[in-house]
């Protein structure tokens, strides 16, 4: 959960910044990875959180969760993946709400996968703040090649999860469901 948190933190402090003379990427989004995803993998997995709690006004008026987060991933069988990130925190009436997307080629090992993003988004809202809303295309420096540690568990109810990390051992890795949409 911890890493969520700073992966969030990090698409929001990016969204709302532009690099001064950024430094290119080697490999960054150069979309020439034909990709690979083994059947196991294909399709869509979901991670997201939820706050158990909610905001109500001293008059009984609902006021919204105070905090949602989720991180979808959709492998493709030819070889190319779309990411999504969606966070929001929920202030009492003021809501700000971070979407990002990417989309590119994929490959994957028997326990790693690489992300080539060729293109993403970056979208912010703020109730309070419109004239601090944005929705733009990434930059070619926030195409980032990436790689990802994942491996599968079955839980006690015999379900499956992707659990993908940031290391090899990543100690609080995030547990991704299959799922459609």
């Amino acid at each position: 959960m911890k890493q969520l948190v700073m992966i969030a933190l990090s698409i929001v402090v990016l969204t709302g910044c532009k690099k001064e003379n950024p430094q290119p990427t080697q490999g960054s989004g150069t979309g020439n990875n034909q990709g690979n995803v083994p059947a196991a993998v294909q399709g869509k997995w979901l991670h997201g959180t939820f706050a158990m709690s909610f905001f109500w006004g001293y008059d009984g008026s609902y006021h919204g969760n105070p905090f949602s987060q989720s991180i979808a991933f959709d492998f493709k069988s030819n070889g190319t993946y779309e990411m999504f990130y969606t966070g929001e925190t929920n202030n009492s009436n003021c809501i700000t709400d971070a979407f990002s997307y990417f989309k590119g080629t994929v490959d994957f090992t028997d326990t790693s996968f690489t992300v080539y993003p060729s293109q993403g988004n970056f979208r912010g809202y703020y109730s309070c703040a419109p004239g601090s809303n944005f929705d733009r295309q990434a930059e070619q420096s926030e195409l980032q090649v990436k790689t990802y540690y994942y491996h599968f568990e079955t839980d006690s109810n015999n379900k499956t999860w992707m659990v993908i990390g940031f290391t090899p051992n990543d100690q609080f890795p995030s547990y991704f469901e299959a799922t459609t949409w």
